[in-house]
């Protein structure tokens, strides 16, 4: 993947992924998948509602989701929570080294 030029885009670390079309940092593969819409060789991004993008069904018989933006990131509330959930282990285990 091609590291993007412009200074506000967020750098993707491990598995995140970022488009250089629209200059949005995803926080998993399939959601930078799932964003990208339209015949492959007229792909095009879905536009954000603020900090909402809704995801089209990837199949008839699915069903719509939402990505929410939050610190430079698009994903699932879901996704998010465990995010903040795993950067509240680290600072507890860096306070924890750092005591002793």
């Amino acid at each position: 993947m091609r590291a993007c030029v412009l200074r506000k885009c967020v750098t993707p670390s491990g598995s995140q992924a970022h488009c250089t079309a629209c200059h949005e940092t995803f926080t998993a593969v399939s959601h930078f998948d799932a964003h990208r819409v339209g015949p492959v060789d007229r792909r095009s991004c879905i536009v954000s509602i603020g900090s909402r993008m809704v995801i089209p069904p990837a199949t008839p018989d699915g069903s719509e989701y939402s990505l929410w933006f939050e610190d430079g990131l698009w994903s699932t509330d879901e996704g998010h929570s465990d995010r903040r959930a795993a950067s509240a282990r680290m600072a507890a285990a860096r306070a924890a080294k750092g005591a002793k």
